[in-house]
């Protein structure tokens, strides 16, 4: 194996899939995003998550969440149009990293899209956009899997055609089995904090209830202004408490909302999971999923350009 440098690029030789590496693109909590091309012009993406540790169980913990992406990415890449594309991974001595290859999206996040508009997202266009990432989440489910980490930075909309791709299944688990990682916690449901209980798909249901909010929102249910709003957005612990207390969220306002938005937003984010709709029961059988016409390249359907 070696890594050679040019002034204009790195041509990387790695075991696994061969790539080149062009620039960075962004970074997360487990390393930096590359932007690069497979050895067919492929273009792609490449997250990086550093194989160190201070200790060998750290090293077994690491090595095993790594496994369980890469068994998790295989079992759910290519099948379904909304969740993006990965194409193997590649693993680099010299820096002492793997990289996973995902198929590069030209176009915004959806948080980065809703902040940069003018005014609110129509209630069409945020229902264009939830039945995506329904079908998505529905077929992962399917497949024994919890994303957990459903957030508007975790949604892309590519700008060809506007069709909306899920990514970062980094935190994903396995479905009845015991949480071993969680996401942030102002879209985390309320029991994904508690250890003693199993994963189950209905985290992913009140993440997309709030990432559903934030679309006509453009905030928080928690952090809609105000004294407290602020407190809470600088202090994630009182954040958890509020978010793991018998206290409901905050409803949508009926005036500005229509029932079915207000009903489907209830709906996902009852505190309790047995209360909880799925994200199956959303897609198929709410008042606000009814009508969606699938061409997504219809203006007049959805209005993402």
């Amino acid at each position: 194996m070696s890594e050679r440098s040019s002034s204009a690029y790195l041509r990387i030789k790695l075991s696994g899939t061969s790539w080149t590496k062009e620039k960075e693109i962004g970074h997360g909590c487990f390393g930096k995003v590359f932007q690069g091309r497979l050895e067919d012009g492929t273009p792609i993406a490449a997250k990086q998550v550093k194989l160190e540790a201070s200790s060998m169980d750290q090293m077994h913990s690491l090595a095993e969440r790594v496994a369980k992406e890469l068994a998790i990415l295989e079992s759910v890449t290519g099948s379904h149009k909304n969740i993006v594309r990965y194409y193997g991974f590649s693993i680099s001595v010299r820096s002492k990293s793997i990289y996973f290859l995902m198929q590069h999206i030209e176009g915004p996040t959806l948080d980065s899209y809703v902040k940069s508009m003018a005014g609110a997202m129509s209630e069409n266009e945020i229902r264009v956009i939830t039945r995506q990432l329904l079908s998505a989440l529905v077929f992962v489910h399917a497949k024994g899997i919890v994303h957990k980490d459903v957030k508007p930075d975790n949604v892309l909309i590519r700008s060809s055609d506007n069709v909306v791709k899920l990514i970062d299944f980094g935190i994903a688990g396995i479905c009845g089995h015991k949480r071993d990682s969680i996401g942030p916690i102002a879209y985390s449901a309320p029991e994904i904090t508690d250890e003693s209980l199993p994963q189950s798909t209905k985290c992913d249901s009140f993440s997309l209830g709030l990432t559903v909010y934030f679309m006509a929102t453009k905030s928080h249910p928690l952090m809609n202004g105000g004294a407290e709003a602020l407190m809470l957005a600088l202090m994630p612990m009182m954040l958890a408490i509020k978010m793991r207390s018998q206290e409901p969220l905050p409803d949508m306002d009926s005036s500005k909302f229509s029932s079915a938005l207000c009903s489907f937003y209830k709906r996902s984010t009852h505190k309790h999971p047995s209360n909880r709709s799925s994200c199956s029961e959303l897609l198929f059988k709410s008042e606000f999923m009814t009508g969606v016409r699938e061409n997504t390249q219809d203006g007049q359907s959805c209005a993402i350009q």
